[in-house]
């Protein structure tokens, strides 16, 4: 196999396991908010929180994203208020 073309397997694995990655995150670090909200702010967890991302930790990646939330892509800001807005959680004072 030539260099160019060894480049370009390694380039299709790198994008197989990076899709992998994705799907696998969405449908476990954010199972539990709405579709919307995974949708739009999947690239922003990967970019901003992604020690949390790659473990699959929700809780992390949530909390990660909530705290960088003014660096997250505009799509996702507007998710994730809507969902905060909407959220009925009894919070703890302070």
């Amino acid at each position: 196999m030539t260099g160019t073309s060894r480049k370009g397997v390694r380039a299709l694995r790198t994008a197989a396991v990076a899709l992998g990655l994705l799907g696998a995150l969405a449908s476990t670090s954010f199972a539990g908010e709405p579709a919307a909200a995974r949708s739009a702010c999947i690239a922003s967890v990967f970019k901003l929180c992604p020690m949390a991302a790659l473990a699959g930790d929700h809780d992390a990646a949530k909390a990660c994203l909530l705290k960088n939330l003014d660096k997250a892509a505009p799509r996702c800001q507007v998710a994730v208020r809507a969902v905060l807005a909407t959220d009925t959680t009894p919070r703890s004072p302070g």
